[in-house]
Formats: structure tokens, C-alpha cells, sequence
């Protein structure tokens, strides 16, 4: 049974080192505690708000496999912090040149319980250089980040939790909700995890996905049949490989006020080749070009035309999510 969290009115209560679910409210901000000296070296960040960051926040991640980091205002609470390969699942270390800013991101269209934890690369350590830098990317093309989901529900994202609270970055009944919908899930894939449309998420060509849309309650769809074509009696994987893509409303005249979505290629990651199972079979399915809507040939349509899904004339798993996408977007 999903757990869920009535919330108080949001006033922080502080209490000592105890484990972040017992509290009469599911989030309290916690005081530092004196502890040992012989913990493994951390650093202490003075806060997540770019507005606000101080030189001292600058860390060199280059080539490091993970970083412990803390809060001046919870220092009982430390997070270790590393770099994951997605396609493997494994850890490995920060890339080459990885020095920047920890800070929270919220894009100004996000939905409700949208935000994240990102680390910002720049050219120099002053907190000047914020805006000339870019965001740390993963091997798959997408932003390294802890998003609001898991920092509500990870024990070892309790010290994140205080100060997202502390400097109102986040609210309790964001966090709340997110731990009512996210927490019996063992794992959460930011890289699959969906708020909206115009959203970038991880698209492998030749295999299914299966993103989750945030709502009300969490939405799964399979992304497969888009990417296919038969080939004889059985339906085949036209092109390999990878890339970041996203869903966007249409802006087709063609549509009128009609809900359509559209599937565009933002970034090819893998270097995209026609797929061997399909040799000798008509291409259906235009070779996916990086920046371009993803384009089909359909029966008894003279030219190829743009993959195009009409959200509110099917009822199907990936119309009900889709709708969702939709109505947390900001649309004309």
C-alpha cells in the first residue's frame, strides 16, 4: 500500500538525530551534533541556491568516484554523492574536468513535484561563473541529478531534505507527496521519470522503454511501437541506436484545437544505423535525426509525416500518462 502523509501547517520542528520518518510531521529540519573525528573527510556546502553560493562551495570532482558533502546546517546528516554509467547501473568516476557548484535546479515551466539536485560545471571558482557553466551530463546525454522523488524518499538524502527546507527551496507537502507516491518503489530512474511535456528523457531506438509520469498517482507506459515496423508476421526494431528525446504538443494547424503530441529527437547519443533484422523490408520508419520530429510513412499517405498521437481520441496506458504530461504543462 502506497504511504501518505497528511501534512501540518509548514512550520519546521527540529529535532536531534533521529531517523527522518519518526516525527509528527513526515519532514523535520535537524540540528548539527557534535561527532568524532574520525569520519572520512566531507565537505560542507552553505547552500543549494545558486543565488547564494560562496567560493568555498566550488568542489573538483574530476576523477573522483563519489564525494561526501554536508550542510552547516546539518552536519549530523552527510550524503555520498557519486557518478552512475545508466547502461550498466554501475558507479564510476566523475569525468575530467568536473569542477563546479552543487544547487537545486527548478526549471521555471516545472510541475508540482518537479526539481532536482545538480552540479554545475564551470570555467572558475567564483560563484560569478554559475551562468557561463552547464549542468554535469551522463553518459546518456542527461543532467547528473538527484531529483525531489528520491530525495523524499532515501534515509541517506536526509541532510538534502533539511536544506531544501531550511532555504524554502522545497516545501513539506512537495516532499510529502512525492514520498506518497514514490515510496514503495526500490528504485527510481531519473532518467525515465516524467513531470511534463518538453521534458528530455533517455530513448534507446532498438529496445522498449518504460517512462513514469508523475500525476495524481504515477503512470508507466511502454515507448516501443513508435520506433518499429513489421517485418513479415512480426513487428522489428528498425534503427539502432540511442539518444535524448522528448514529447511536445503539436503545433500543426492541421490539428486545430485538437491534443496531439508529437515525439522529437533533441540529441543522438549512439550513432544511429539501420538495423540488420529488418534488411529487405521498406524503411517505415525515417532514419531518427538529431533536432527532428520523429517521422513514419503511413499507408495511403503519399509523403512521410511526423509520429503523431491524438491523447484524447484513444484510451490506452500512453494516452492516460500523456494527458497527464499534458495538463502539468504550461500550454496556451
Amino acid at each position: 500500500m502506497v504511504r501518505r502523509w497528511t501534512t501540518a501547517s509548514p512550520v519546521f520542528s527540529r529535532t536531534k538525530c533521529i531517523s527522518p520518518w519518526i516525527s509528527t510531521r513526515p519532514y523535520s529540519v535537524h540540528t548539527p551534533e557534535t561527532r568524532g573525528t574520525s569520519r572520512p573527510r566531507r565537505h560542507i556546502l552553505s547552500t543549494l541556491n545558486p543565488a547564494l553560493l560562496v567560493p568555498e562551495d566550488y568542489l573538483d570532482l574530476s576523477h573522483r568516484r563519489g564525494i561526501q558533502v554536508s550542510f552547516a546546517k546539518s552536519m549530523n546528516h552527510t550524503q555520498f554523492l557519486h557518478y552512475e554509467d545508466l547502461k550498466t547501473a554501475r558507479c564510476t568516476t566523475f569525468p575530467t574536468t568536473c569542477s563546479g557548484f552543487f544547487h537545486y535546479h527548478r526549471d521555471r515551466a516545472a510541475a508540482p513535484l518537479e526539481g532536482s539536485v545538480r552540479f554545475r560545471v564551470t570555467p572558475q571558482s567564483a560563484p560569478s561563473s554559475f551562468q557561463h557553466g552547464h549542468d554535469l551530463l551522463l553518459p546518456s546525454g542527461l543532467p547528473w541529478q538527484v531529483i525531489l522523488p528520491q530525495v523524499a524518499c532515501r534515509t541517506t538524502c536526509a541532510g538534502i531534505r533539511d536544506q531544501l527546507l531550511e532555504e524554502n527551496l522545497a516545501t513539506a507537502e512537495q516532499l510529502s507527496e512525492c514520498l506518497a507516491l514514490f515510496g514503495d518503489r526500490d528504485k527510481i530512474y531519473p532518467n525515465t521519470t516524467l513531470f511534463r511535456l518538453n521534458q528530455e528523457f533517455a530513448v534507446n531506438l532498438s529496445a522498449s522503454s518504460k517512462p513514469t509520469v508523475v500525476g495524481q498517482a504515477l503512470y508507466s507506459f511502454a515507448i516501443r511501437h513508435m520506433f518499429q515496423a513489421y517485418c513479415g508476421k512480426k513487428q522489428c526494431f528498425q534503427w539502432d541506436g540511442s539518444g535524448v528525446a522528448r514529447f511536445e504538443p503539436s503545433t500543426d494547424p492541421k490539428y486545430g484545437r485538437r491534443r496531439v503530441v508529437h515525439l522529437r529527437i533533441t540529441k543522438i547519443i549512439t550513432p544511429v544505423s539501420r538495423s540488420t533484422m529488418i534488411q529487405g523490408h521498406p524503411e517505415v520508419l525515417l532514419k531518427p535525426e538529431e533536432g527532428q520530429l520523429l517521422t513514419r510513412c503511413y499507408r495511403g499517405v503519399e509523403l512521410p509525416e511526423p509520429w503523431a498521437y491524438d491523447i484524447d481520441e484513444k484510451d490506452s496506458l500512453m494516452a492516460t500518462a500523456l494527458r497527464v504530461l499534458w495538463d502539468n504543462s504550461r500550454i496556451p
